[in-house]
């Protein structure tokens, strides 16, 4: 059984947004390897010359080129991050808290109103 190359066509748009995603340092390491499989299949490689010169499996790259031929070059989302940075949205984890207990004074007001609220005696 003859298996037919993955044809990847791109538009000079695409190409130019290849590149610039390429060349960036933030860019995490498994979508570094799925864009370079996309670049590499554009060349003309099969899956097998295209795994074996990233060192991946068949089925990891066949799997990256099926999913830029279906979505294009998607967004991953460790880049969700670096999109609301450069907007300027700031995000942080909150902080667990345990000043209440350091505290007596505000000890003694929270027990006393957790008494208040008991319903039995």
């Amino acid at each position: 059984m003859v298996m037919t190359p993955l044809r990847v066509e791109f538009s000079p748009a695409q190409v130019a947004e290849l590149r610039r995603r390429l060349r960036c340092r933030e860019l995490v390491p498994n979508e570094r390897m799925r864009l370079e499989c996309v670049r590499l299949a554009a060349q003309g490689r099969t899956a097998p010359e295209i795994a074996m010169v990233l060192e991946k499996h068949v089925v990891t790259v066949r799997g990256a080129l099926h999913r830029f031929r279906e979505r294009g070059v998607d967004l991953d989302s460790s880049w969700l991050s670096v999109l609301l940075h450069r907007d300027g949205f700031r995000w942080k984890r909150t902080h667990d808290s345990i000043r209440h207990r350091a505290d007596p004074a505000l000890q003694a007001a929270a027990w006393e109103r957790l008494e208040g609220l008991r319903l039995y005696g």
